[in-house]
């Protein structure tokens, strides 16, 4: 489901980072946020992160 550095969202407090640690045991994954901070999450709580990477070239296929 999640592999080490994947891009996610902790769905709780809508904190961005990258997973660091899987605990498959417990269903629980580390991560550590793009604020610095490091936070066991339960797994339904995260979320992959989408992100557009280049929305101008998009925009520009879109009206070109």
């Amino acid at each position: 489901m999640y592999n080490i550095g994947d891009n996610v969202v902790n769905a709780e407090n809508l904190q961005s980072g990258n997973v660091v640690q899987i605990d498959e045991e417990n269903n629980k994954i580390e991560i550590t946020y793009t604020s610095g901070g490091t936070e066991w999450v339960l797994t339904e709580n995260v979320k992959k992160l989408l992100l557009e990477t280049d929305p101008a070239s998009r925009q520009q296929n879109l009206n070109g």
